[in-house]
């Protein structure tokens, strides 16, 4: 199978195939120079490798039954909420997103949002031998693009929000919503659509699907909606409203989860759920014991003061972080730590250093402390000097503080010296400050160990690369 690549053309090593024993070529370009090999020129390379893959597999996706859920943010969560209410109603199930893959019982790490289509189908098959009957997966802009869930025969999908990302991919954000608009072509004209409409190009997207629709929102009208949300214990209740062709309802919900848009993924995931005939009751009980999501908003208290560890990676995301922090209980400063996006261009770092700009002026952040991550990322999201330029220079023409380190254990250290009992520590951001949670408790442990005070810790602080007043 040769495909065309962004950086590479698959044609391109049709020789090398060749003389490691390959005996037919499926193409999208035209070939005339390999008369004595099977040549299949299609459309499609892509489209076709996938519909290959299914039936080499004997097209497991027809075995499951299977939910969709595309949006810039809250996939993750809105997965593993499903996926907790389905395994909490007795169903055995399975996952497919950015964290992991899961099968059943068993659980191996995932290196793609929405794998290729060879893995994804391999996936897909190894499910139906494990007896797995219902299947949540993340299904990204990229894997719509490429191809990869062209042969998967979605039950229903759910379309959350969208918001500017990816640039470096789609080039431009317009182009981005257009992928996602490629979304509905993946449902059959049976298979449910479940929208946010509170977000009002999903609301666009979702009054040009000619399906079943399920809406859900809390300020506009819709089949699914939340009031009366207050903060609880370090969660929230609200009561949840549904009124469905399959179900009308109305319960009062808890989430151990905080936050407006963690309300929004608990609708999303009760309109999939709907749609599977999952009791409102086992609904309500399995949102209840959703314990939440790696660096989702993850909420940890420390000696004397509080952090909150999150992906916050694009300004959607930033902004439902600082929206939940909201309604924590009063602290002292907030300090903040984030990491550049690498080997993600230039202009969603921008965004993302506006947004950081923003919020930090609401909350009278005193100073943002950057890493570019270098020696905790691979290759693949590596900080390049555009990127870091781009980031940097946009905190420096709003006149904001900032202390830039190379390092991600010289910026946790450098945030510990400014830290002070009840204080809030924010770290924020993808693939760059995944280490971070763990670099803070060896921090910490070395701390304590050792028997320093924070003064004597600052002493001992590497000094940023850069600094602004």
């Amino acid at each position: 199978m040769a495909l065309q690549g962004r950086r590479q053309n698959g044609n391109s090593f049709i020789g090398e195939a060749l003389r490691k024993g390959a005996g037919a070529i499926v193409t999208d370009q035209s070939l005339d120079i390999y008369p004595d090999i099977p040549v299949f020129v299609v459309a499609n390379a892509r489209r076709t490798l996938a519909h290959l893959c299914a039936w080499y597999y004997g097209f497991p996706g027809l075995k499951l039954k299977i939910t969709a859920i595309a949006g810039t943010n809250g996939k993750t969560t809105t997965a593993l909420m499903i996926d907790t209410i389905l395994r909490n109603a007795g169903y055995t199930t399975g996952f497919i997103g950015t964290d992991r893959i899961q099968i059943a019982s068993d659980s191996f790490g995932s290196s793609l949002t929405t794998p290729d289509a060879p893995t994804l189908q391999k996936c897909l098959a190894d499910m139906v031998q494990q007896k797995v009957s219902h299947v949540s997966m993340e299904t990204s802009a990229q894997g719509i693009e490429l191809e990869r869930v062209a042969a998967i025969p979605f039950h229903c999908g759910i379309l959350t929000n969208i918001s500017p990302d990816h640039f470096d991919f789609h080039g431009s954000f317009e182009a981005y919503v257009e992928a996602k608009k490629r979304f509905l072509e993946l449902l059959s004209e049976s298979s449910p659509l479940c929208a946010g409409i509170d977000d009002t190009r999903v609301a666009e997207i979702a009054g040009q699907y000619k399906g079943p629709l399920i809406s859900f929102g809390i300020h506009n009208r819709a089949n699914i909606t939340a009031d009366h949300i207050s903060p609880l214990n370090g969660g929230c209740s609200f009561r949840m409203r549904a009124a469905t062709p399959a179900a009308t309802f109305e319960k009062t919900c808890t989430l151990s989860l905080i936050g407006i848009h963690n309300v929004y993924n608990a609708l999303a995931a009760t309109s999939a759920c709907i749609i599977h005939q999952i009791r409102p009751e086992a609904i309500i009980d399995g949102l209840a014991r959703f314990k939440g999501v790696e660096r989702r908003m993850q909420i940890r208290q420390l000696g004397d003061f509080t952090v909150v560890d999150d992906t916050a990676l694009n300004p959607g995301s930033i902004d439902a972080v600082f929206e939940a922090v909201k309604q924590l209980p009063a602290a002292g400063r907030i300090v903040l730590v984030t990491a550049i996006r690498g080997n993600r261009g230039t202009v969603i770092n921008r965004e993302n250093a506006a947004q950081f700009v923003k919020w930090g002026n609401f909350f009278n952040i005193e100073r943002i402390i950057v890493s570019s991550s270098h020696s905790h990322i691979d290759s693949l999201n590596y900080v390049t000097a555009e990127e870091e330029t781009a980031f940097l220079k946009t905190l420096s023409q709003a006149n904001f503080s900032f202390a830039h380190f190379r390092e991600l254990p010289d910026a946790i250290s450098y945030a510990l010296t400014m830290l002070k009992a009840g204080d809030l520590l924010l770290l924020l951001g993808a693939q760059g400050m995944d280490p971070a949670g763990s670099i803070l408790d060896t921090l910490l442990h070395a701390r304590e160990t050792t028997n320093l005070t924070l003064e004597t810790k600052q002493n001992h602080c590497s000094l940023p690369s850069e600094e602004r007043p």
